[in-house]
């Protein structure tokens, strides 16, 4: 056994596979993602989120290096650029800390006002 995906396969990547539905998709956690095999920040399948994309377009810059998109608002796929800002791991924990609870899953949700 040489390789176990078919050449067909390589083929059918991106707009040319059948169940294309235009790149873009919503992970279970909410975020967005989209397909963008090229850029640098993309995952080993070839997306990146969305909030950065938006983020870079917008401030006409690559993303900072070793930051993460951070919601303001809290709502994962409200990527409009004011509302998307670059943190420091650490930064988006705390910033998560002050202004969340986590629910049963491990998931922040926001404190009751």
């Amino acid at each position: 056994m040489t390789n176990c995906v078919s050449p067909m396969s390589r083929d059918h990547r991106g707009a040319n596979n059948p169940k294309w539905r235009g790149g873009a998709h919503t992970a279970e956690d909410g975020y967005v993602y989209l397909w963008s095999p090229d850029h640098p920040l993309a995952n080993k399948r070839g997306y990146v989120m969305r909030a950065i994309v938006v983020w870079e377009q917008a401030n006409d810059k690559p993303f900072p290096e070793g930051m993460m998109p951070h919601h303001k608002n809290l709502i994962r796929d409200d990527d409009r650029p004011d509302n998307i800002e670059p943190k420091s791991r650490s930064g988006h924990a705390k910033e998560h800390v002050k202004t969340c609870l986590r629910d049963m899953s491990g998931q922040f949700k926001r404190r009751p006002a």
